[in-house]
């Protein structure tokens, strides 16, 4: 399962499970981040 996460700034970061790097499977995406007008505080750490 690939989980997302919004960060504070509202940048978006995807874990890859069995895909692990320094940062312990989180990727940046800061090509897809979502506007912080999107970002909804349940929303940090949450999945979809």
């Amino acid at each position: 399962m690939i989980r997302r996460f919004v960060d504070l700034l509202g940048r978006t970061m995807w874990d890859f499970p069995g895909s692990r790097d320094e940062l312990g499977g989180r990727y940046l995406v800061l090509a897809h981040a979502k506007p912080l007008i999107e970002v909804h505080p349940c929303t940090f750490g949450g999945r979809r």
